[in-house]
């Protein structure tokens, strides 16, 4: 209780990580046994768990809506897929990975809003440093999306075997390092949490983007604006101004536009 008001004390939020760390997968499904878990009897035992876990949180915080889920080990079966946001009602984003693991089951996402209306919203790293390949991972979703999804698990501090060790001096150090560098070569990028980073997908996934350069103007225009949505747009000519929204510079060609309204003009020098 004392750690978690502190972390919503400065603007974060907490999700839930699953019931004692059992993925949702039945025992006929063979797959939480190939990766040594405990696997549930049956599809009720499941959900009272995830019912139990909302309850124990909102007790220990009944001014968090839980309305984000990491599946434990990025595990999550079908079945509990469908019932999941029946039993979870201030469910609205799922966190769990973009690229297969080794674990057998791994829940695989890309960014968008499903036919059920739950955000998916894969994570692209997690702890507080990053091996080599993650470090890969992070730089390729940038170049992709421009987005950089970050996933603290509640043991990465208590474990010695998952902090490897390292004090919490070196941790938050090695956290900060990575902050700084997404600061110094991600310019325009947002501090956002998990549902606030799910609404912005939720306004991407909506809108129809229809564009065409006309003279010296690149004229935008989106169909299902809501609010604001940030568009990528490569130039050979750096924009002179815009109307509608704002620009940011990402590179000399690349450039990260916020859309105010739907219909935006970017006009380019001579």
């Amino acid at each position: 209780r004392y750690m978690g008001r502190m972390l919503l004390g400065t603007g974060g939020e907490i999700g839930l990580h699953g019931y004692n760390h059992v993925p949702l997968c039945l025992e006929k499904d063979g797959i939480n046994q190939a990766n040594t878990y405990p696997a549930w009897q049956n599809q009720e035992n499941g959900q009272a768990a995830m019912i139990e876990l909302d309850q124990f949180g909102r007790s220990l915080f009944p001014s968090n809506p839980f309305s984000g889920y990491v599946p434990p080990s990025n595990i999550l079966c079908p079945e509990a897929r469908d019932w999941l946001p029946k039993v979870l009602p201030n469910l609205k984003v799922i966190s769990s990975l973009s690229f297969e693991e080794e674990d057998v089951g791994t829940y695989m996402q890309n960014f968008g809003e499903a036919d059920d209306g739950i955000i998916e919203f894969p994570r692209i790293v997690s702890g507080y440093f990053l091996y080599e390949g993650e470090q890969l991972a992070l730089i390729n979703e940038l170049g992709l999306h421009y987005v950089n999804s970050h996933f603290i698990h509640p043991d990465d501090i208590l474990d010695p075997d998952r902090r490897e060790n390292r004090t919490w001096a070196t941790m938050r150090s090695q956290l900060d390092d990575q902050y700084a560098w997404l600061r110094d070569n991600a310019p325009g990028l947002r501090n956002q949490t998990v549902s606030e980073g799910a609404m912005a997908v939720q306004r991407f996934s909506r809108v129809q983007v229809n564009a065409g350069l006309d003279g010296n103007q690149y004229i935008i225009h989106l169909g299902g604006f809501y609010d604001q949505v940030f568009l990528m747009m490569r130039a050979t000519r750096p924009p002179a101004n815009i109307t509608g929204g704002t620009i940011t510079r990402v590179t000399s060609s690349l450039y990260l536009i916020e859309a105010q309204q739907p219909d935006l003009v970017v006009t380019f020098g001579d």
